[in-house]
């Protein structure tokens, strides 16, 4: 199974995330960063996340499309209180593809 964890954010909040996990790479954990803003978005100028992804559609409807391509359950983390509100909103629809920590 794969092991994915999705990163989302912008914020310096997100960098220290991704540096935190950064570990979890020599473990075969897959790191991707999610966002839907490339405004003074300090997270996509790291080299630690596996793949970065803009969504252009919104969060929800991003994670949706971003589910497809994985085998498994990654797990969200979440930096930023919008993304929170937002994805909890809709929790229904990404519960099925995503781990909610």
């Amino acid at each position: 199974m794969e092991k994915t964890v999705v990163v989302l954010g912008k914020t310096v909040t997100a960098l220290g995330t991704l540096r935190a996990l950064k570990p979890l790479r020599r473990e075969g954990y897959r790191i991707v960063l999610a966002t839907t803003d490339t405004t003074e978005n300090i997270a996509l100028h790291s080299n630690i996340p596996d793949r970065k992804v803009v969504f252009s559609d919104g969060l929800v409807t991003g994670l949706l499309d971003l589910a497809a391509e994985f085998s498994g359950k990654p797990a969200l983390l979440f930096t930023r209180d919008a993304d929170i509100v937002e994805v909890s909103e809709q929790r229904e629809l990404l519960e099925p593809h995503y781990r909610f920590l």
